[in-house]
């Protein structure tokens, strides 16, 4: 009885140890999803066994390629860089005992590609008003159908799906274009690519990418700017500057038209300074404004004239008096003349580009010249003049005159001072050249010799007549004198009496 008992005790003992040994779930749900080029470890763990033995194999007995290990209860597949031939069901079988049937699990193992960000790319670069294109491209993409591209440029979107395309075992790369008109608005905003990877029973986060676009345009608008003036006289300092619209920043080349119809490259800036131009430097100056990106080229030409500084010289005779308002023609060395007139106290300076108005007081000075010498007037002038001369005429010396040009209104002040008489009489009056446009001045120098008035004619005069009345006066007195010393008194009335 005693035996049978301990028999049935060893039998039932050995049902209950093989009931109770097993193999956990490597994975749950039996499936993982590994990304290409990444690390796997598969871990198979027994229970209810002390020393228990393992062994892997794939479905179709395909290499296993990775490295197996087993510490305790446990056996771990490592995969360093998961491949395309890792995509296979992994089976681990364990066993307690030999003799005593074995365990096993089975996991299936996915694979997918989705290493980076889209990536945005532009044909060309985007300029204003003319037709460009924006593609997306998804780079190594595993399985390439369950992916879905959206590209978005403001109100404007565009969507693709891939799954009506062939399950090829490789990494695609997947690409949506669009077409699309850059306009001003578009300046700043944001180009906008999302790829998303729809695996089954997986949930892969979004991939997204943003672009700012830049949108290119000019040259345009382009103007060039004399300072002070388009025509100059030499020795006055000229600036040109060009100026334009351009994205990206334009780039300048003056050149000069040549008599022979060529040109000249003169600078690569966007002004031109010539500090001290003379005539050769007059001609047709050309700005030439380019930008790396457009094929825009824009030009833009100012003529520039410089003009010889005018000395003219009046000689009048050795006993000619310039007297107003009479109005004579002296042609002076250049063949250009100036008219001084002053009908209602106004002298007129006639040039060919503008007209001069002096205006004077109602005083006036005689400009002559004594017999050794001649009488010589200077004027130096902002442009040609015309001179009107009278051999005897009589200019007014002024305190004060004023110039008016219509052209640009230059405001033109004269004076007399006392540092202006010099040797032999000759006076010099300078004249102030204001141009409130342009802040530039001038002067005029006008050199005359003025006549002294003589006052010993008059006094000779009045002490000849003086002379010639005094013999006649003393004699009437000393005889009047005599006749009251004999007489004893005198009366000029009764003196005048007749005797009858």
């Amino acid at each position: 009885m005693a035996r049978v008992t301990s028999a049935l005790f060893s039998l039932l003992l050995t049902f209950t140890t093989a009931e109770e040994f097993g193999i956990e779930d490597i994975v749950p749900d039996h499936r993982v999803v590994a990304q290409i080029g990444h690390k796997l470890a598969l871990s198979c763990r027994t229970t209810d066994c002390e020393s228990p033995y393992f062994s892997w194999r794939t479905q179709l007995d395909y290499p296993l390629g990775g490295k197996l290990s087993t510490q305790g209860k446990s056996s771990v597949l490592t995969i360093q860089s998961v491949g395309f031939q890792h995509e296979h069901q992994y089976v681990c079988t364990a066993g307690c005992k030999l003799g005593e049937p074995s365990k096993e699990k089975a996991v299936m193992v996915d694979i997918y590609s989705f290493p980076s960000d889209p990536v945005i790319e532009l044909k060309s670069p985007l300029i204003l008003g003319q037709p460009a294109s924006v593609t997306c491209r998804v780079p190594k993409v595993y399985p390439s159908e369950q992916l879905m591209i959206t590209l978005i440029k403001g109100k404007l979107t565009s969507e693709k799906e891939f799954f009506q395309d062939p399950h090829t075992k490789s990494l695609e790369t997947k690409n949506l274009k669009m077409d699309f008109i850059p306009t001003k608005e578009d300046f700043g905003k944001e180009i906008i690519c999302r790829a998303e990877l729809l695996l089954e029973d997986m949930a892969l986060k979004p991939r997204q990418s943003t672009h700012v676009m830049e949108i290119n345009y000019g040259p345009r608008n382009t103007q060039i700017v004399a300072f002070p003036g388009n025509t100059i006289l030499e020795g006055e300092a000229l600036i040109l500057t060009c100026s334009t619209e351009s994205h990206p920043q334009a780039s300048f080349v003056w050149k000069k038209q040549l008599p022979d119809g060529l040109t000249q490259n003169i600078m690569g800036k966007y002004n031109l300074s010539i500090s001290n131009p003379q005539a050769s430097d007059s001609g047709t100056y050309i700005c030439e404004v380019t930008n790396e990106v457009t094929s825009v080229v824009e030009r833009r030409s100012l003529h520039i004239s410089v003009q010889a500084s005018v000395f003219s010289t009046l000689t009048a005779s050795a006993a000619s008096t310039l007297t107003t308002p009479s109005e004579t023609t002296v042609f002076t060395t250049p063949s250009e003349t100036t008219a001084f007139t002053t009908p209602s106290e106004t002298t007129a300076l006639t040039t060919p580009s503008e007209t001069t108005a002096l205006t004077t007081p109602s005083e006036t000075t005689s400009f002559t010249s004594d017999a050794s010498s001649e009488t010589t007037t200077s004027v130096t002038s902002r442009a040609t003049l015309k001179t009107f001369v009278s051999a005897t005429s009589e200019i007014a010396t002024p305190e004060l005159i004023t110039m008016s040009a219509s052209d640009i209104a230059p405001k033109i002040i004269t004076s007399v001072t006392s540092h202006a008489a010099l040797k032999n009489n000759t006076v010099v009056y300078l004249a102030g050249v204001s141009d409130d446009d342009r802040n530039n001045t001038e002067e005029i120098i006008i050199i005359a010799r003025v006549e002294e008035l003589d006052y010993a004619i008059p006094v000779i005069i009045v002490v000849s007549c003086l002379a010639t009345v005094a013999g006649p006066a003393a004699a009437i007195f000393i005889y009047i004198f005599r006749k009251m010393k004999i007489n004893g008194s005198y009366s000029l009335a009764d003196s005048l009496k007749p005797n009858i």
